[in-house]
């Protein structure tokens, strides 16, 4: 609604209420990255120190390179009863190829100040169990080269494909620590999952419910005027990265296509780098030869001038 009194309906009372309700941008509790953010807000608030937020999925470092003719097989369809299902094989591709995860996870970034540990996240196999063993500092015992706190995507499959008992595939996680060895008892006597240290712990919720609970951000946004979900800084993007050797006059065909997949970075190397976002790639033409698993840069590209999201980030 634009900025005025505008009547809605007290779902509580059935009475008619009015607010003043200005516009303002938020994320809606459409899918996980919403939830990852609200437990990292939880734990901030806490006093916790969060090492690591992210979300599970179905994952192999081959399927970044998949196609939409292939994804069917993937998600344990025939072709016939992927199409009488009426799915979009390029969208639930963008699932397979990591592109909606960097996405997501760019998402949380840019809410939390959490970056990627590594360009393109690591994706490590992993249970539940494994979180507060796994997603800690290198120092510790863990996978991440940095101790400031990142955003990751665990897989539900082990790298030679079979599935992992006790994972986290719809579900979203935070590990987390504290300096104050009287709470990190506690938190190891209510039975939460730790480390073998007992220094840090994984909280998580197995599930999510996708477009089922958007109605909490409507909702928030109408009776209290608080967002859900809002960028604070710019800390993380994400690059399009080729699916093939791709060769001069090549059309780009964007998320979840033949062409390209979506990585992760962080903001500053994504710059310096003068990558192209993965948003950007639909229908752009290659105006020189790009390697498999390449970056493709702002110089590999033809962009026209009438592209209105080259032109937004330009003026940001």
């Amino acid at each position: 609604y634009p900025a005025g009194e505008q009547p809605i309906k007290n779902i509580n009372s059935s009475k008619l209420v009015k607010l003043k309700t200005p516009w303002f941008y938020l994320a809606a509790m459409l899918n996980l990255k919403l939830l990852i953010e609200e437990m990292y807000d939880w734990a901030n608030t806490l006093g916790f120190e969060v090492i690591a937020a992210g979300k599970g999925t179905k994952h192999l470092d081959s399927y970044r390179f998949e196609t939409p003719d292939n994804v069917h097989k993937r998600y344990g369809y025939t072709e016939e009863g992927f199409k009488q299902a009426n799915l979009n094989p390029k969208m639930y591709n963008s699932f397979l190829d990591g592109t909606k995860s960097a996405i997501e996870m760019c998402a949380v970034s840019n809410m939390t100040g959490l970056v990627p540990d590594i360009p393109g996240m690591h994706f490590p196999s992993a249970s539940i169990s494994d979180l507060p063993n796994l997603l800690i500092p290198e120092d510790d015992g863990g996978l991440l080269q940095q101790r400031d706190g990142v955003v990751e995507v665990i897989s539900c499959l082990n790298p030679d494909g079979t599935e992992i008992t006790n994972s986290l595939r719809w579900g979203m996680f935070i590990v987390i620590t504290i300096n104050n060895s009287y709470i990190l008892d506690c938190i190891n006597e209510y039975g939460v999952i730790m480390n073998a240290s007992k220094k840090y712990a994984a909280v998580y919720r197995p599930f999510h419910f996708v477009g089922m609970e958007t109605p909490i951000s409507i909702s928030k946004a109408m009776l209290y005027n608080e967002p859900t979900g809002v960028s604070v800084n710019r800390v993380a993007d994400v690059a399009a990265v080729s699916k093939k050797e791709l060769v001069k006059g090549t059309l780009l065909d964007g998320e979840g296509g033949y062409t390209t997949y979506g990585s992760l970075y962080r903001s500053d190397t994504f710059d310096k780098k003068y990558l192209i976002p993965i948003g950007m790639v639909e229908n752009i033409k290659l105006i020189r030869d790009v390697p498999k698993n390449t970056p493709i840069t702002l110089d590999d590209v033809e962009v026209p001038e009438s592209n209105i999201l080259y032109n937004l980030r330009e003026k940001i």
